[in-house]
């Protein structure tokens, strides 16, 4: 029996409730359904976007911490004025028409180290926005030691922020030796956790990530059931675990990048997190359709250094192609970062869907092109089904 001929065997025997739940999940489609032409327009129309405008700014690229794994590490500390920051929000400006959404990510460095710059760039931006009828947010990457009552209160009524990204790297003092912050008394794990608090209790989205680099999985399942014992009554924070890019590199500080004992221990942290009802299988493993690239590949998505230099990606920040007072220079560079059309083995490739062509600054430095854990990922799915189906007894028990 032929694979056509067996997937109509097997529709016929479906009732018209599985049938129909079946279409609805995309298991079943149309004959004539091109689904690769599906993932190409989606893809497309997340790098046109008009409406949408999207700048990340670094307030500075000096930081408190020293992580050992900070792609920004040995670079000179700048820190943005305000005569810049005024160019920053001409040239941002310029960009914006009616009813368009603007979303700002504050970005470092720490970007908290110039609160100054913030308050100042988010009043000018959301009066223009407000003029022009645009809808005005924020998000922050911020390793989360700095903030206080004041901070947390600014970023939710005047910098309109709806999403905060912090990184525990591990549990307590693991977690204290990773960040090497600049001044261990005054910033540590403890205060971080305190913070996160404030912010939550703000109403503000925490996305907080967890480092796996193989070397510290005891840790973090000493983090994990802390968050679960000290977190979880906050229903806006997200929980998950990724691993430190730098950490795919042989000769690197280990080396991730094959299917290990290590590998798999981060599939245990992905069901710790689950098992401690802290997200869901789905959010977790990230299987799902993704229908962008990366908002760097969007044509009007740019990152704003300190000095007013523009990128198109942070991870990609030694790459600087204009500056607010000239605008887009290199234009090539531009249009690389802007393509339709992807590799050839990204456009063969089965994970396309959960991938869209990964990350396009892996063509200008050592981070992986593919998504963190591609070597595990049968485990990864058979992990989710076995979820799913455990999910769905429960259910029927009840």
């Amino acid at each position: 029996m032929d694979v056509e001929t067996k997937m109509r065997f097997d529709t016929d025997n479906l009732s018209p409730h599985e049938f129909n739940v079946f279409k609805s999940k995309g298991i079943i489609i149309p004959a004539d359904y091109n689904e690769k032409t599906k993932v190409d327009s989606d893809r497309v129309a997340g790098i046109i976007n008009k409406g949408k405008k999207h700048f990340r700014i670094w307030p500075t690229s000096g930081c408190n911490a020293n992580c050992y794994y900070c792609f920004e590490k040995g670079i000179k500390a700048n820190t943005m004025n305000i005569e810049t920051a005024n160019g920053v929000i001409k040239y941002i400006t310029g960009f914006l028409q009616q009813n368009d959404t603007l979303e700002i990510e504050w970005f470092g460095g720490e970007p908290l180290l110039n609160t100054e710059v913030i308050d100042h760039i988010s009043s000018k931006l959301i009066d223009v926005c407000n003029d022009l009828n645009c809808k005005f947010s924020s998000t922050i990457i911020s390793n989360g030691s700095i903030i206080d009552d004041a901070i947390a209160s600014k970023m939710k009524d005047k910098w309109k922020v709806k999403l905060i990204q912090i990184t525990l790297d591990g549990f307590s003092n693991d977690y204290d030796l990773i960040k090497n912050y600049n001044n261990k008394k005054l910033y540590n794990f403890y205060r971080v956790i305190d913070n996160i608090r404030k912010v939550a209790e703000c109403g503000i989205h925490v996305s907080l990530r967890m480092n796996y680099d193989t070397t510290n999985y005891e840790s973090l399942v000493k983090l994990i059931n802390y968050l679960k014992h000290e977190l979880s009554e906050y229903d806006d924070i997200y929980y998950y675990v990724y691993p430190v890019w730098s950490s795919f590199n042989e000769g690197s500080r280990d080396y991730f990048y094959s299917k290990t004992k290590a590998d798999l221990n981060m599939l245990k942290l992905f069901d710790l997190i689950v098992t401690n009802g802290l997200n869901t299988p789905r959010q977790v493993s990230r299987l799902g359709y993704k229908p962008n690239q990366c908002l760097a590949c969007s044509d009007n998505s740019f990152t704003i250094l300190p000095d007013g230099s523009i990128t198109k990606c942070s991870e990609a920040f030694f790459q600087v192609i204009g500056n607010i007072k000239e605008g887009i220079i290199d234009i090539d560079m531009y249009n690389y970062w802007t393509r339709r059309d992807l590799d050839q083995k990204c456009v063969e490739c089965e994970y396309l869907p959960i991938c869209q062509g990964g990350c396009t600054a892996s063509h200008f430095n050592q981070m992986p092109q593919c998504f963190g854990y591609r070597q595990i990922i049968e485990e990864v799915i058979k992990w989710y089904v076995d979820k799913m189906i455990e999910k769905r007894s429960q259910i029927n028990l009840r």
